[in-house]
């Protein structure tokens, strides 16, 4: 486990000081540091920025920024007053809320005028909390491992997690061995280790990526079974109803046939000789 630079107060301001005791430069305000970033400001009424384990700054400034938690920080922008959540390697969030929390088992409550949702580790934002981010809570905090996510919890794949998941295997390598570069270590025995964790990642990662594709393929075909099937003995009962509506319709019209020579047979001897003068009548037109 990675041992963070310390905080401490001289004379007002606040400074970082390492292992070896050496002691960085002021900052007029700064937190500790959680996941291996400290939120700190330069100046007094300056922007604020995040600073790594190895003193360098984030590229972006913002008007407010708070500790990371659960491998994001909250950061709040000029530009639309809004809260934001930047990533561990300083992407910031598309999605921006009037209020938030803090990450919590993986979920963060979020808000939006009235409206109040649960954002988890992915990203996605749903009225409460769900089975994928309770999933990927336990994989974080290592109550799980990667292979038992990927095989055992049947999770949707799609590229958030498959981003999610180098991302978080990077960031804990960077902290476990203290470095600032994965791709690019210069110790031989750490760059080692770091390329056989990697490889065994990449390798779950395509193996349950072509399973899922297997998987899609089969769902897709038996759809397309199901559809053709379903196609025809749709096409065959609408045949057999309509057959069937036919022999009902000469059914119906023998029946009413039936019916006008009953009635014309119960016509009274007034009637019928009236309608009998109205034929020859007609006939003499």
């Amino acid at each position: 486990m990675a041992h963070f630079p310390k905080l401490v107060k001289v004379n007002d301001k606040y400074r970082f000081i390492d292992l070896n005791g050496v002691m960085s430069d002021e900052f007029n305000d700064a937190s500790r540091y959680s996941e291996g970033f400290a939120p700190v400001q330069i100046n007094k009424d300056g922007d604020y920025f995040y600073r790594d384990i190895f003193g360098d700054l984030s590229r972006s400034g913002y008007f407010c920024a708070f500790s990371y938690c659960e491998g994001y920080g909250i950061v709040k922008l000029y530009q639309t007053g809004k809260f934001y959540f930047v990533d561990v390697d300083g992407n910031l969030s598309q999605d921006c809320y009037d209020y938030v929390s803090f990450y919590n088992e993986g979920f963060v409550r979020v808000q939006n005028k009235l409206s109040i949702f649960y954002r988890d580790l992915l990203g996605n934002v749903s009225k409460s909390k769900t089975y994928l981010g309770n999933c990927i809570n336990e994989y974080y905090y290592g109550r799980i491992t990667l292979q038992e996510l990927l095989k055992e919890k049947k999770l949707p794949y799609d590229e958030k997690l498959k981003s999610f998941i180098l991302r978080n295997e990077k960031h804990k390598l960077r902290q476990k061995f203290f470095i600032k570069d994965v791709e690019n270590c210069n110790d031989e025995d750490v760059r080692g280790q770091i390329e056989n964790r990697l490889k065994r990642v990449l390798k779950l990662l395509r193996h349950y990526e072509e399973n899922a594709f297997k998987m899609e393929c089969h769902h897709s075909r038996l759809n397309k079974e199901k559809y053709s099937s379903v196609n025809v003995n749709h096409i065959m009962q609408i045949a057999n109803e309509q057959r069937e509506g036919d022999n009902k319709t000469q059914e119906h019209e023998q029946i009413g046939v039936s019916y006008k020579i009953c009635q014309r047979e119960e016509q009274s001897e007034e009637e019928k000789a009236l309608f009998s003068a109205f034929e020859r009548m007609m006939n003499k037109e």
